[in-house]
């Protein structure tokens, strides 16, 4: 659609709601914004939520692996004391690892999606209020 064709749709528009068009165009425009950044928001908190939820289980896990590794005696080549709790946490972190790695991968792309989709309303948000005016 070239602008020639939006300024047409714009005309018709306005002669069809001649009285109030500038209050539905004004509130029709504020309605487009609000819906980008609404969407803008969303996808950055899904995208972030992923992504921290893995940071932080990223760090716990290798923070397990470091301790149950420390625990190996280097000289000898043996396990020292209490080597089994170390194996212990190593299997209680894994599955939230797992867990958040999930997350990640499933939150990112529908955040991915919610941010281009409100980036989309927001750089252009006349032809999303001609979309909204015009069923």
């Amino acid at each position: 659609m070239n602008p020639n064709d939006v300024l047409v749709l714009i005309e018709e528009i306005a002669a069809l709601l001649e009285p109030g068009a500038q209050e539905v165009w004004r509130i029709v425009m504020k309605q487009a914004v609000l819906e980008g950044v609404f969407s803008v928001i969303w996808g950055l908190l899904l995208i972030g939520v992923g992504a921290g939820l893995f940071w932080s289980m990223d760090r716990r896990y290798r923070a397990a692996l470091k301790a149950r590794d420390d625990c190996y005696d280097k000289d000898t080549g043996g396990k020292k004391e209490a080597w089994w709790a170390y194996d212990q946490e190593v299997e209680e972190v894994y599955p939230w690892w797992k867990s958040s790695l999930v997350a990640l991968v499933c939150l990112s792309p529908v955040g991915m999606i919610l941010l281009l989709g409100g980036l989309r309303w927001l750089l252009n948000p006349q032809f999303q209020a001609i979309r909204y005016l015009l069923p």
